[in-house]
């Protein structure tokens, strides 16, 4: 019983920051970034690895001229996972060639 509750519970938060993930994409791709950032910070908290993500707060940041200088950090740490055969969408890891010219 335990293990179906914790389960439901480890569903209910996948599916969860699924959206928070989609919605920030959506954002994204409509270029509004301030409202697309809290939503990729929210995703990094949960999962700080993903290059994919911390290059969108990059470029968020590049985008809002009094915060460009936190670009840097999410910019310089995701240049390790460039990929030529990046795809644009939430499920890719990886972040495309650009990521060096956004530094």
């Amino acid at each position: 019983m335990i293990l179906l509750l914790v389960s439901a519970f480890s569903y209910a938060q996948i599916k969860g920051t699924r959206q928070i993930l989609d919605s920030a994409f959506i954002y994204f791709a409509m270029e509004n970034y301030h409202d697309a950032l809290p939503m990729f910070k929210k995703i990094e908290a949960a999962d700080p690895n993903n290059a994919n993500v911390n290059y969108h707060i990059g470029v968020c940041y590049l985008h809002m001229p009094s915060e460009k200088h936190n670009a840097i950090p999410y910019l310089e740490k995701v240049t390790d996972h460039v990929s030529k055969e990046y795809v644009d969408n939430p499920e890719e890891k990886n972040v495309p060639v650009r990521a060096f010219f956004e530094l």
